[in-house]
């Protein structure tokens, strides 16, 4: 699995995709291209550990109210870039 070991909350997918979903985010547009990517390199395996990476990085108490609503967005381009 193509993730930071021993932390699914950072998941490297959902890192880059929570940047390039980020409307406040100058570079999303960037992040989506890493992203891109990334995907392409880490084939299906960007897909393991996913939702596990969402739901850790849902319940982190450094993420705001608006970066957690962003989560569903964030799954779903990962699986749509993979």
């Amino acid at each position: 699995m193509w993730t930071v070991r021993g932390s699914a909350s950072r998941h490297p997918g959902v890192i880059l995709a929570q940047a390039a979903v980020d409307p406040a985010q100058e570079l999303a547009g960037v992040a989506r291209a890493l992203l891109a990517a990334y995907a392409r390199a880490a084939a299906g395996e960007i897909l393991a550990g996913l939702d596990e990476a969402v739901a850790i990085r849902s319940a982190d108490p450094a993420l705001t109210p608006a970066d957690v609503d962003r989560l569903p967005e964030v799954a779903a381009l990962v699986r749509f870039l993979s």
